[in-house]
């Protein structure tokens, strides 16, 4: 069953009638987008007082109780009373699958797909990149396959993807920003819950929110120096662009469109280009914008270093209710942890690991020793550093991309036995 589905049940209160007394009260999380005509709300994926509504739980009862619901929620909780339909039933009658979950495999089964499917994703958006410098319009068949292939390798396991996205080549920054804020973006909506559908609509808008870039000159792109006021003008128009784009190729969610003109955007209503605060930015726009951010923030350019992880995080996590979503901000800090996945560490003992995935201990994620003592190559071995036998293992700090030798992308490709992109 979708991960996004939690049945709870409780009596309902003495007192009602034999009839009623019979009767099971079901809380069912739904997405907000399912939420019909007579539903009775019972909580919200966020705080009420976060929302327009007055009272905390109603029954739906106007089209513009709906709307209001989808424009601040992924997803909501309901009443549903066993009286006569089954769970199985109720979901179709609401058109929610009800499929099993996707087989799930290993970090080493997987990081072969995940690379064939960056791959594919790389060069299938660098050829649309292409044709948009050309035609200024964009081709989005040939792009939503790769993205479902990337959503795919994700759902199977989000840590050999996340990987790839330590992969940074500074003379194709624009490309590979959005390749690596599609990835970041479906791992949390992902972590946060979203169907597949969801997912696939939420990695084809991330991949496209910066499209706009292509009509902004490369001399204020990649200015070294600080913009003026009126480049900086030329550089905001770039959401406008992009949404202007994507909104005249008929047939596509309004969404992907809306995501690329408010992906600037602040919950304080101090971004733009509209000004919008709060729950008035769509929610897919509110999440692309933390990702956006930490991958601008951890990236080498011309006009600045790179960020460390952490530096990055906690800039996150200080904007979060005036400039970033709150909740969707401590989502992605569990998800990319203070050690994120393909970053090298070093232990106490004086080994070199490079880490494998987060666990519910931050501080204790799974890795792979790839160094001694000694910085000598040891045979790779998998370590769950929040297990029991593994505590005398502590990580006394980060290490840079290139420390004794070793190199992210080198190592990925001995484990895979694939060559990566270029």
């Amino acid at each position: 069953m979708k991960n996004w589905l939690r049945i709870g049940r409780r009596q309902r209160k003495k007192g009602k009638s034999r009839q009623r007394n019979n009767l099971e009260r079901r809380e069912m999380l739904i997405p907000a987008d399912k939420v019909r005509l007579g539903m009775r709300v019972t909580r919200l994926d966020r705080p009420w007082e976060e929302t327009p509504f007055l009272f905390q739980g109603f029954i739906v009862n106007r089209p513009a109780e709906i709307e209001q619901l989808k424009s601040c929620c992924e997803q909501v909780y309901i009443d549903a009373l066993k009286d006569r339909w089954t769970q199985e039933e109720y979901l179709k009658a609401l058109d929610i699958e009800t499929t099993e979950p996707p087989v799930k495999r290993s970090f080493m089964q997987e990081l072969p797909k995940s690379i064939d499917a960056y791959r594919n994703l790389k060069t299938t958006f660098l050829e649309a990149l292409e044709h948009i410098r050309q035609e200024d319009a964009i081709e989005i068949g040939p792009i939503k396959p790769v993205v479902d292939q990337c959503v795919e390798s994700i759902i199977a396991n989000p840590s050999a993807l996340f990987w790839l996205t330590r992969i940074k080549n500074s003379d194709q920054y624009t490309a590979e920003h959005s390749l690596r804020v599609c990835i970041l973006a479906v791992s949390l909506g992902r972590h946060l819950g979203y169907s597949r559908k969801r997912l696939e609509l939420l990695g084809l808008s991330a991949l496209l929110h910066d499209v706009g870039k292509m009509k902004v000159p490369d001399a204020i792109l990649n200015k070294p120096g600080k913009l003026t006021e009126e480049e900086m003008e030329v550089m905001r128009k770039h959401a406008e662009y992009g949404a202007d784009m994507i909104a005249r190729k008929r047939g596509l969610p309004e969404i992907i469109s809306l995501v690329a003109r408010h992906h600037h955007e602040t919950i304080s209503g101090e971004g733009y280009p509209a000004g919008l605060h709060g729950n008035q930015i769509p929610s897919l726009a509110r999440l692309v914008s933390i990702v956006d951010a930490y991958d601008a923030m951890t990236s080498r350019r011309c006009y600045k270093p790179s960020m460390p992880s952490m530096e990055a995080l906690s800039i996150l996590y200080n904007g979060r209710g005036h400039h970033f979503d709150a909740p969707m901000v401590e989502a992605f800090i569990r998800i990319v942890g203070l050690y994120p996945p393909g970053s090298l560490v070093e232990m106490k003992t004086g080994e070199v690991a490079i880490v494998v995935h987060t666990n519910l201990s931050r501080l204790r994620p799974t890795v792979m020793l790839q160094l001694n003592a000694e910085k000598k190559p040891v045979p790779r071995q998998e370590l769950d550093l929040s297990e029991e036998e593994n505590h005398h293992y502590t990580i006394v700090r980060s290490l840079p991309n290139d420390a004794y030798g070793l190199n992210v992308s080198h190592l990925i490709e001995s484990m895979s036995e694939i060559p990566l992109p270029h």
